[in-house]
């Protein structure tokens, strides 16, 4: 991806932060959103869809950690053994690995993490 010179991403910052199309309104924390997504190798637009400020920090979404470990070549399985809206269980394995590594994160955890909004 080529890279996006400093001055058109502010400027793209302050066009977007004008748009009703962007929940983000702050120039500044878009640029942060921009930034962290040309790091990963993302477009400006990818990174404002799939990067959140929580708790004031720029966190990827779900999709997109997804997404990236699907793509750097080290998954060799994804598998969702549950899916709901208070639940999440993965089974997964590393590209060379025997075994397969099971991750639950439940509506709970969220809570405790203080991510669940209530």
């Amino acid at each position: 991806m080529r890279e996006i010179a400093l001055q058109s991403m502010k400027e793209m910052a302050q066009i977007f932060a004008q748009s009703r199309l962007v929940t983000q309104t702050d120039p500044g924390d878009l640029f942060v959103l921009m930034q962290t997504g040309a790091e990963l190798g993302m477009t400006p637009m990818m990174a404002i869809r799939s990067i959140h400020v929580i708790k004031g920090k720029p966190t990827l979404s779900a999709d997109l950690m997804h997404a990236l470990v699907r793509r750097s070549g080290l998954c060799q399985s994804w598998r969702y053994l549950d899916y709901s809206p208070t639940r999440c269980v993965i089974e997964c394995s590393r590209t060379g690995d025997t075994e397969v590594t099971v991750v639950e994160f439940t509506a709970d955890d969220a809570k405790r993490a203080g991510l669940s909004g209530g």
